[in-house]
């Protein structure tokens, strides 16, 4: 994987993006998957592993040099759930994109193995998605300084 993506990377793909599986190994100094990115977006859920899991995650992103780092917060069910995230983000420095809720008829079309846009399409998962994707695209389109 970690070949691939540095060739896809420095093919001069326009866009690339990559959907990691949980973890720090794609982080490592040594050579990680993620070394060749300029973009990460952590996706943190509203529970204190996870939480710590994106703070080991970011120590290792910046130590890799990764000039823009965000958070999104996944899977939220209540207020207090998103405050939790929103004051990681804002302990570390990093910009909150925004918060997807914990949508039922999501777990349900995952269960039953069909897309939740076509299972679900008026899902509040499905259109807070849909609108990550417009504001990630305006927020994330200008380039870094080399």
């Amino acid at each position: 994987m970690r070949g691939l993506l540095g060739d896809i990377l420095s093919a001069e793909a326009e866009v690339t993006v990559v959907d990691m599986e949980a973890g720090l190994e794609h982080l490592s100094r040594s050579g990680g998957t993620l070394r060749h990115v300029d973009r990460l977006l952590l996706v943190v859920e509203p529970y204190v592993k996870a939480i710590e899991t994106a703070r080991r995650s970011l120590v290792l992103a910046r130590d890799l040099n990764i000039p823009a780092i965000g958070v999104l917060a996944n899977k939220v069910r209540e207020p207090e759930e998103l405050v939790l995230i929103e004051q990681f983000s804002a302990d570390h420095g990093v910009g909150l994109v925004g918060p997807i809720p914990y949508d039922e008829a999501v777990r349900l079309a995952d269960r039953d193995g069909r897309p939740a846009i076509t299972a679900a399409p008026d899902s509040p998962m499905v259109h807070a998605i849909a609108a990550l994707a417009d504001s990630l695209e305006g927020a994330w389109e200008q380039p870094l300084p080399r």
